[in-house]
């Protein structure tokens, strides 16, 4: 295989992190879009299993391991299924550490820009859980792999796990190796989608133009031409097609318009119907060793079973698979699929909470009557969204044949930097190929 020469400097650093008797060690890996970094992986991954060294591959959701899996050849898992365990189903210890019981095993995460620090509420920090998890293990060590041109996860300015100088103020006792590829491989020199994301991240004034090349694998089209484009795609798979967009709201409208003119659909929810998991969820996935279903996960419905309310809330039961064809019976609230909210306001769930105890008013232990209501299903009701349409954030780690990014206006609390990093994350989703819905002509370069 001829190696640009960054792949070639990339693997020299990842042969000095591989010597190196360190006890505990870690490589980022840092790779932008078309710089092979997934041929890198590959590569590892191989001349890995061919020494008989060890290796474990996890990534942020369940999607992005999918992905991971299809280029790797190798099984990969979530990083809450490795290093959590489920000691009592929302009991209120929620989830607890798991004890890594690997020797000598290298650990490859990838889509590290999606992991964070402090995001995950009882959970605690994600990425010092997953150092705390690899190195209780004996002689294991963790490479990091992502772009950092992508977002970073909600709530930060910059992901933390790609970035060198977070390592080195908080883990002192560990030894970091790193490297960035830049340089666009020859076989992506030709897509205008890695043209395109090469032109954004590179800007050194943020502003309009963003788009430097359009016309075969990136094309402009207007709003009433959308459905006809998206006709024209084969869409029996999850990965044929999304699209982007900035908000929640958005995106529900898009949801509808699709669902209605494009698979004619017209009741809440229909068979073969396409649906994301919007909130971590531990309740459902418990009893089929799934143990997640992530924020993010997509999910295809099998059979809509019933449509209840109870409590002053609509729920829905649903059977359906995911992206490992593990089928589940699942009980979703309906009120999130089209809210235009990311997820059930916290109120919503307060509420709920105090209606279901009056079903345990026979208990009389406080701690008791808690538990028994945050074990309850109506309680754990999985929290799910139509998932044609997506906001970029829910889109990271997964990658789609057809992207189609909606022009919107930047919102007031985000920067124009942090706006070219929603275009860069929205373009690198599409594997052939990009459309950009009502974008204007001075988003793009004069011809």
């Amino acid at each position: 295989m001829e190696f640009t020469q960054g792949q070639k400097d990339a693997l020299a650093t990842f042969k000095l992190f591989e010597d190196s008797d360190f006890e505990r060690k870690c490589f980022i890996l840092r790779g932008y879009a078309g710089t092979g970094k997934t041929t890198l992986i590959s590569t590892i991954v191989k001349a890995s299993i061919s020494k008989h060294r060890k290796i474990k591959l996890l990534a942020p959701t369940g999607r992005a391991a999918k992905v991971m899996s299809s280029y790797s050849g190798m099984p990969s898992s979530t990083i809450h299924k490795q290093i959590y365990y489920l000691q009592d189903i929302l009991s209120g210890n929620g989830l607890v550490k798991a004890n890594n019981l690997f020797h000598n095993t290298l650990f490859i995460v990838d889509e590290a820009s999606m992991v964070g620090v402090d995001t995950w509420g009882k959970e605690g920090d994600l990425l010092n859980d997953l150092l705390d998890y690899v190195y209780c293990g004996q002689g294991c060590a963790l490479m990091l792999v992502g772009d950092p041109g992508q977002l970073p996860p909600v709530g930060q300015t910059y992901s933390p796990a790609l970035h060198s100088e977070y390592f080195a103020e908080k883990y002192v006792n560990l030894q970091l190796f790193s490297f960035t590829l830049t340089e666009v491989v020859r076989q992506a020199e030709n897509s205008q989608i890695i043209q395109n994301a090469t032109f954004l991240r590179t800007m050194r004034n943020p502003k309009a133009p963003f788009f430097c090349a359009t016309g075969m694998d990136v094309v402009r089209v207007q709003g009433n031409q959308l459905i006809d484009e998206i006709e024209g795609i084969p869409f029996h798979e999850m990965s044929s097609f999304v699209l982007l967009t900035l908000s929640n709201k958005r995106a529900d409208k898009w949801n509808q318009e699709i669902r209605n003119r494009l698979f004619g659909f017209e009741a809440f929810m229909e068979r073969e119907e396409w649906i994301m998991v919007v909130k971590n969820n531990y309740y459902w996935a418990v009893d089929k060793d799934i143990g997640l279903m992530a924020n993010g996960e997509m999910l295809r419905v099998k059979k809509v079973l019933k449509e209840e309310e109870l409590y002053g809330v609509e729920f829905i039961r649903l059977w359906v698979d995911n992206a490992s064809l593990d089928e589940i019976e699942v009980l979703c609230f309906k009120e999130t699929v089209s809210s235009g909210l990311a997820h059930l306001p916290r109120e919503a769930l307060k509420n709920l909470f105090f209606e279901i105890e009056k079903d345990y008013h026979h208990e009389k232990s406080k701690k008791k009557r808690y538990q028994l209501i945050l074990k309850n299903p109506y309680f754990n009701a999985l929290q799910i969204k139509y998932a044609y349409a997506i906001t970029a954030h829910k889109a990271q780690g997964g990658q789609w044949d057809h992207v189609f990014i909606e022009f919107s206006f930047i919102p007031e609390t985000m920067d124009m930097e942090g706006y070219v990093r929603w275009l860069y994350t929205c373009l690198t989703r599409a594997k052939k190929k990009v459309y950009l819905i009502n974008f204007p002509d001075d988003f793009f370069v004069s011809p």
